[in-house]
């Protein structure tokens, strides 16, 4: 089947689960050597395609061949997903407590090792992020680690010493976002709060929800923070940590909000998209009506029109939904095996790329990444820095 794209639409696309056919938009699939789920989002840059599978970080060329991978052959158990600095190196974390760099060729740069926490007590944060000085930041269980480039300890903080809920633990569950000024945000569980620290380390102010957050936070031109929680809302504050709008969805919110060059926001909850104005007002929902939708979204724009991608539980499979402004569906590209999909990535390119439970695909849509969007996917950028100041592009 072929899509004809209507340029004076605001349309917009959802990845869900359905049966596959053969698709003229599937541009390769790739299959790992077992049949594990691809659970973990990828991530890319202008030369290479990375996942993680069964514990193991696999670099792809942009044509679907294989061009390293490191994980269990190395001695190491691979669990957050992969984020990329401006350079090409490659960060992730180990289930030994040890957050690994490695360059654009799969060698190991250097490896940081958390000792003061037991391997069996360790929880990790599901990413990483990157600034531009190369410092990178994770949380694992309530410390949020300051990685210099050299692979050498900044310093640490502990939400526990800002928790007034519990003293006993306060595990980071929102990955860190970067905004211009420095300022590091994350979420947590037990203490349901967002944490603003500055690049030194060093507490702003926090705001507390009433149910856990897992949304890592977007941020728009204004410095202005947009999370959900779970429970239910998503939440807008201006940088000083003030309350502007909460909105109510139906559902717990897990994904991660984004924002579009025209100013609307966008989010997903267990069960439905959102589209919200700037204001928190609500423009549209659409409600699929099938699983549970646990992914986030990106947002594409072709000189014109303004796409939005996200991915949906629809079991056995899984399929491509394009939207009309208004939310209506306008059309449909098929997937295959996807009981449980990665988040999709739209790259600067116009590929999407995506893992389920057998394949790696490279989807042809012809809509690139909107570089022009304050916050336009999970994590800011294709290269999932959760670094406003990175350029998407390079």
């Amino acid at each position: 089947m072929s899509i004809k794209f209507d340029k004076h639409f605001f349309l917009i696309f959802i990845i869900l689960l359905i049966n596959c056919n053969d698709n003229n938009s599937i541009v390769w699939k790739y299959k790992t050597d077992n049949n594990f789920l691809i659970e973990r989002s990828p991530s890319s840059d202008n030369n290479s395609i990375y996942f993680v599978n069964d514990a193991t970080l696999y670099s792809l060329l942009k044509k679907g061949n294989l061009k390293w991978e490191y994980g269990r052959k190395d001695g190491e158990i691979i669990i957050t997903e992969p984020s990329v600095d401006d350079t090409g190196n490659v960060y992730v974390g180990s289930s030994d407590g040890s957050v690994l760099a490695l360059d654009i060729e799969g060698k190991l740069k250097w490896k940081y090792k958390i000792n003061d926490i037991a391997i069996e007590d360790l929880i990790f944060n599901k990413s990483i992020a990157v600034d531009n000085n190369g410092t990178i930041y994770f949380g694992v269980n309530d410390y949020l680690f300051a990685i210099n480039l050299n692979g050498e300890l900044k310093w640490k903080i502990s939400s526990i010493d800002y928790d007034t809920v519990s003293n006993s633990e306060n595990i980071i569950s929102a990955s860190p976002a970067i905004a211009y000024d420095g300022t590091i945000y994350f979420g947590t569980d037990i203490s349901q709060s967002l944490y603003a620290i500055n690049s030194d380390g060093i507490l702003k102010w926090s705001f507390t929800t009433q149910a856990r957050i897992d949304s890592s936070p977007a941020i728009d031109n204004n410095g202005s923070i947009f999370f959900g929680s779970q429970d239910c809302y998503l939440y807008a504050l201006d940088l000083n940590g003030k309350l502007l709008w909460k909105f109510k969805a139906s559902s717990a919110i897990i994904g991660s909000p984004v924002i579009s060059r025209n100013k609307k926001v966008f989010f997903t909850d267990t069960r439905s998209v959102y589209s919200l104005n700037m204001d928190g007002s609500l423009n549209w929902t659409y409600s699929p009506n099938t699983y549970d939708i646990y992914s986030t979204i990106s947002l594409g724009f072709d000189g014109t029109s303004t796409f939005i991608l996200f991915s949906h539980h629809f079991e056995p499979n899984q399929e491509l939904v394009i939207l009309n402004e208004d939310g209506s569906e306008r059309d449909k590209i098929d997937l295959q095996y996807g009981p449980h999909p990665t988040n999709p990535l739209l790259s600067c390119e116009g590929f999407v790329y995506i893992g389920s439970s057998k394949y790696f695909y490279s989807i042809d849509l012809g809509i690139p990444l909107d570089l022009e969007a304050p916050w336009p996917t999970y994590k800011h950028d294709e290269k999932h820095s959760g670094n406003q100041k990175l350029f998407i592009a390079e």
